[in-house]
């Protein structure tokens, strides 16, 4: 089929837990681009959360915009990050020696300690095993405020019937794509969204349309990062909207659901730049 061709961008794979996640790092060997910086005067990380598939290659710019010194350092699941930290300081001398970095089996990746305006590229491989993997600023009195998740979500049970439909345009917010007609359309090769495309890397749209099962009645949070827009719909519900130009970053939604098979439509549309779309749950 000459409609998907493996080449510059991939974007969504089947997950558990997350059951359309990010296939980058999945299927190609480039690592994912992650930025993570400190929010001035406010002892804070700007991401909250950082979402990765395991084992996933991640090159992650640690910058710190801040006034004062700061760090980061990523724990195993389960870890008390506060307690982490008093523990270390409960030996004031050596915590200082090492820059407030702790010396614990359960510390896994950490910076150095970034004076103000420095940074940092942090360069591993995400851990095989899912989970939530919390982070933390060490510095005395930062560890109240300043901490985040990095998600690990595996690899599960993948979209069914997975179709696209291919539009020409150039557009600032999602066009209603269903009084449009298609550029070409087709199925997905293994049920994986992608933007595989040689001929088309600005101004198109993207409707994906497939089956998704959901396995219990439960609450469930629905994730995506797009650039530029997109929006993610359960049979008629519009379970999460992104739209107009913009960066790519974390949005969620949650929704309530009964088990069952549902139809399932991602639409995306590219401007210019950067071309990028996660989506999970």
């Amino acid at each position: 089929m000459n409609a998907l061709r493996p080449s510059l961008f991939s974007s969504l794979a089947a997950a558990f837990s997350c059951v359309l996640l990010t296939a980058a790092p999945a299927i190609s060997q480039e690592p994912v681009q992650i930025t993570l910086k400190t929010l001035t005067a406010q002892m804070k990380f700007e991401l909250s959360e950082i979402v990765v598939s395991p084992g996933s290659k991640v090159n992650l710019s640690f910058e710190n915009p801040d006034d004062m010194p700061h760090n980061v350092v990523f724990c195993e699941p389960g870890t008390d990050v506060v307690q982490l930290v008093a523990k270390m300081l409960e030996k004031p001398e050596e915590a200082m020696k090492n820059n407030f970095l702790p010396e614990d089996p359960k510390v896994w990746l950490k910076s150095r300690l970034l004076n103000p305006h420095e940074k940092q590229t942090l360069e591993f491989t995400a851990p095989t095993k899912p989970g939530n993997y919390p982070y933390v600023c060490s510095f005395p009195g930062h560890a109240a405020t300043m901490q985040g998740i990095l998600r690990v979500l595996g690899e599960g049970p993948k979209i069914q019937e997975l179709k696209f439909a291919l539009y020409l345009g150039a557009w600032k917010q999602l066009p209603d794509f269903s009084a449009l007609t298609p550029h070409r359309t087709g199925d997905v090769p293994d049920n994986l969204i992608q933007l595989n495309f040689d001929d088309y890397k600005n101004q198109y749209g993207l409707v994906f349309t497939g089956k998704l099962q959901i396995p219990a009645d439960a609450e469930y949070t629905f994730y995506a990062a797009s650039d530029d827009g997109c929006r993610i719909f359960l049979g008629d519900d519009r379970i999460l909207n992104d739209d107009g130009i913009h960066p790519a970053s974390i949005k969620e939604s949650k929704k309530k659901l009964k088990k069952g098979t549902y139809p399932v439509r991602v639409e995306y549309f590219q401007a210019a730049g950067q071309a990028e779309l996660y989506v999970g749950w």
